[in-house]
Formats: C-alpha cells, structure tokens, sequence
C-alpha cells in the first residue's frame, strides 16, 4: 500500500510538470490513481482538486510573468465559457455508469494521447492578430467545449486550449499559455465543485497529491520556454500504452 502511493505522489509531480509545460498531464495522472484503487468516478474527481492545487502555481508563473497582464478582458471571456461548459460536462460525468466512463476511456484516451503527443512541441506564433471581437469569440467558443470536456473528463483539455488559442484565434503562445492556463483552472475548478456536491472526491488524497502537482507545476512552469517538454513523450506512451491494458482487462477479462 505505501508503495502504490509513493508511486502514486511521483506520478502526480511527473503529471504536474508535464501539464504546466503544455498540457497532457493527466494522461498519467489519471491511470495513477486508477492503479492505486481508486474507483473511477473518485479518480476523475479527486485528480480535479490535485491538479487545480497544482495549477496555481504554474497560473501564478505566468501571472507574474505577464502572460495575462494584456488579455484581462480575453481572460474573462474564456474563463466565463470555460466554466459554462465544465458544469455541463461534468455532470454528464458524475451521472454517467462506471462501466461507460471505462469505454469512453477506451476510445478517447488513445485520440488524446496521440493528439498530445503530435502537438507536444509548440513555436511562437507569429499569425497576424484578428480583430477584437472576432478572437473574443473564437475564444469564447474554444473555452465553451474544451471546458466541457475537461469536466467530462479532463486529460490534453490544456493542450487543447494551447492549440485552440494559437492556431485558431491567433494568440501569441505566451498569451495562449496565461489564458489557456486561467481557463483551465477554473475549468478543474467547476468541475470539483461538481464532484465534490456529489460525494465523489476523497479530500484527503486529493490534498496530498496536490503538494506534488504544485511542486512539478512549478518545476514545469519554469522550463516552458526551455524544452522541457521533451521528457513528455516516451512517459505519455508508456503510461497510455500500460492503461489501455488495464482498460482493457477489466473492460473484458474481470
């Protein structure tokens, strides 16, 4: 049992750092608690307060970095919709049977691994800024159903507001990184909320965990501009590769 948890807290820092730098974190997180005993639904939950106590300190990097400091009204919008969303996604979750979230897991998770995987290293983007409005409602839009499913489910939904905000509203990736970063936060913020209103976060865990999410958060957030992000991909592949096992054995063999 102490060893499943130390295993556990080392996973949780690799997720941490590994989400600060450009999302995808919680492809390991996720299977980490999972191999730790922990039944799905409290998984998903209780790795939303681990990993919004780490995210503040990878919120607080950029914060002070000045990633936000010239997109407050673009961070209000994508908060607003990024919660909107995740409210709606994460009571589809919390009512969904465990046997549906495992087969969801199934398809989606392998979608998002390569997906994150593929994009993993990002460049500055140097897209000529679009008119005001037109990015205040792309990234209105983008936060509205990255949030839903990240409070559906949660994994690569930062990588996916890194992309979003980058490719298609043409955020500078500094900027894409502070907003998508806020949105993602208080999108695992709506989420707890929900899960916690429905008995399925194990509080004492998820705190223990969140000091090592915050702790590689920082690390991660340090080393965004540094490349850190190539350790991501052969941790991602293995973790994934081992879960889709697991999924699958007890999907068909238990």
């Amino acid at each position: 049992m102490v060893t499943q948890f130390i295993v556990l807290f080392a996973l949780v820092f690799l997720s941490g750092y590994i989400d600060a730098i450009a999302g995808g974190g919680g492809l390991i997180a996720l299977p980490a608690y999972m191999f730790a005993g922990v039944p799905i639904h409290e998984t998903i939950g209780t790795n939303m307060l681990s990993s919004s106590i780490g995210m503040s300190a990878s919120l607080w990097r950029y914060t002070h970095n000045g990633y936000l400091k010239r997109n407050r009204n673009i961070c209000i919008v994508a908060a607003i919709f990024a919660v909107c969303g995740t409210i709606i996604g994460s009571e589809l979750s919390v009512h969904s049977s465990e046997r549906t979230l495992m087969v969801v897991m199934l398809f989606v998770l392998p979608v998002v691994a390569g997906y994150v995987l593929k994009n993993k290293t990002l460049t500055k983007n140097d897209n000529n800024p679009l008119p005001q409005r037109k990015t205040m409602l792309l990234v209105a839009i983008i936060a509205f159903f990255v949030g839903g499913y990240g409070g559906f489910y949660g994994p690569g939904a930062g990588t996916f507001l890194l992309l979003g905000f980058t490719g298609i509203a043409h955020l500078s990736l500094n900027e894409a990184a502070g907003v998508g970063k806020l949105a993602n936060f208080v999108t695992n913020m709506g989420a707890l909320v929900v899960f916690l209103a429905n008995g399925e976060v194990i509080v004492l865990l998820g705190l223990a965990a969140g000091v090592f999410s915050f702790l590689g958060n920082l690390v991660g957030s340090k080393h965004f501009t540094q490349n850190g992000s190539k350790i991501a991909r052969p941790i991602i592949l293995v973790v994934v590769v081992i879960f889709m096992i697991r999924l699958i054995h007890d999907l068909f063999f238990v």
